[in-house]
This record gives structure tokens, C-alpha cells and sequence, in this order.
């Protein structure tokens, strides 16, 4: 019977964990993040009260390839608020060069509506992004144990819309009346020159009265002239009547 020294059952022992640490080592990912990831906060729909969640209308997929091989795929909403974690992809920690494929859905996502305790993620399970469209095409090349080789910059796409608010069209208020302007105030003088047309009509009424209790002879009223005292005449002594002349004889 041969029995196994004790170097060979401990060298066996050694080579396991050995190659189990190799096989980890080389399956070691990173977490890589998206920057200037768009900000599509929630918005209301009808009326106040109808919370709807926000997202870009055509949400944006980004395919990362390792040559034809598919390494990582994500589909990016936008986030609600600019503090909001955005969305993260899944990358080996090793040195490599990737291809990365930005493109847009054709079909439009359906506004949600906003309830609590439900994730994000439930939503995509009914959504068909259709035909995606490659709008852009970059390259990242990594570097093992440098995580920020694994970031993405986000690439805007075609239409960079979000879901907005949608409420039933008012009509504008209409612009209120223009108040009247007071009226123009009256000069000091108003009242004598009121006054004066009437004291002309009263002239004109007093020469017509004149006018008819004239004379007939054409003579002009005068006004009544104070009686003058005459002064008393001197008498003057009349001559004797002169005797009469004899008749003269033949």
C-alpha cells in the first residue's frame, strides 16, 4: 500500500486555491459610471395632482463591444434630479479596448405614473425600445486597476427631449381695462368767462328794449340833465311914446 507523503497532500491543497485565485483574479469587474448623464426630473400630467415619473421620451441605449462580442448593454432614462446616482455598467478590471455604440429607441417610452416604492427598473419590462439607431461611435480603452479608464461620457443623442408637464390649454386672462381719464379740470377764470356772454346777451336784450321805445321823431333818449337856475333879466326903461308929427300943408 503506498501511502501519500506529506509534501504531496499539502502541494495539492496549494495548487486549488492557487488556481481558484487566478480565476478570480481574472474575473475581477469594475463598476463604471456615465458623466453629464441628463437630468429629466418628474412632471405632472392633466392635472396637479397626476405625479408622472420623468425620463427622456426616447431613451438612449449604449452597447459596449469587444470585438464582435457584446461585453456590457444599458439602457439609460435620465436621471430625476442631479443628485441622483446615474446608471452604472459592469466592465472586466483588466487592460483592454472596447467599442461603444451610442444609439437612440425609435419607439417612445410611456410616461409612468410616479408611486411610491416602485423602482425605475420595473418600468423597462414592458417597454420595446424598436429600431436603435447608431448615432455615435466611441472607443475606451481600459486600464487594470484604474478605475477611472472604466467612465463614459455621455454622447447626447438626436432628441435630447424629456416627458414635461401636459395641461389643459387655458385661455390667457384677457388684459384689464384702461381706467377713463379724469376730466380736464377747469381754469380759475371759467366763471367770468361764463360770465361774459351773459352780460353781451343781457346788452344785446337792453338794446333791443332801447331800440323799440325809441321816439318816432328819431330822437335819442338822453339821460334826465339836472333843472338850471336862470339868472333874473335886467329891466330896461321903455322911452315916452313919441308925440305924433303935424300933417304937412298944401
Amino acid at each position: 500500500m503506498i501511502r501519500p507523503s506529506l509534501r504531496s497532500r499539502t502541494a495539492f491543497p496549494l495548487a486549488a486555491l492557487l488556481a481558484a485565485s487566478l480565476a478570480a483574479c481574472s474575473n475581477v469587474q469594475v463598476t463604471s459610471a456615465v458623466t453629464n448623464e441628463p437630468v429629466c426630473a418628474h412632471f405632472t400630467l392633466g392635472g396637479p395632482n397626476n405625479k408622472m415619473r420623468g425620463g427622456l421620451r426616447q431613451p438612449v441605449r449604449i452597447t459596449v463591444l469587444d470585438g464582435d462580442d457584446q461585453v456590457a448593454r444599458v439602457l439609460l432614462l435620465g436621471k430625476r434630479a442631479e443628485a441622483d446616482p446615474g446608471v452604472r455598467l459592469v466592465l472586466p478590471d483588466k487592460d483592454a479596448e472596447y467599442k461603444v455604440e451610442w444609439s437612440q429607441c425609435s419607439n417612445e417610452r410611456a410616461s409612468v405614473p410616479l408611486r411610491a416604492g416602485k423602482a425605475p427598473e420595473r418600468d423597462l419590462t414592458t417597454y420595446e425600445c424598436g429600431e436603435a439607431k447608431v448615432y455615435k461611435t466611441d472607443t475606451l480603452v481600459t486600464k487594470k486597476g484604474d478605475r477611472a479608464s472604466h467612465a463614459f461620457t455621455f454622447q447626447p443623442p438626436p432628441n435630447p427631449a424629456c416627458w414635461a408637464d401636459e395641461r389643459p390649454t387655458e385661455e390667457p386672462p384677457k388684459p384689464a381695462a384702461a381706467p377713463e381719464p379724469p376730466p380736464p379740470a377747469e381754469p380759475a377764470d371759467a366763471g367770468a368767462d361764463d360770465a361774459a356772454p351773459d352780460a353781451a346777451g343781457d346788452a344785446g336784450d337792453a338794446g333791443t328794449d332801447a331800440g323799440a321805445a325809441k321816439p318816432a321823431d328819431g330822437t335819442k333818449d338822453k339821460p334826465a340833465e339836472a333843472p338850471k337856475v336862470e339868472a333874473p333879466k335886467a329891466v330896461v326903461p321903455q322911452s315916452a311914446p313919441e308925440a305924433p308929427k303935424p300933417a304937412a300943408t298944401p
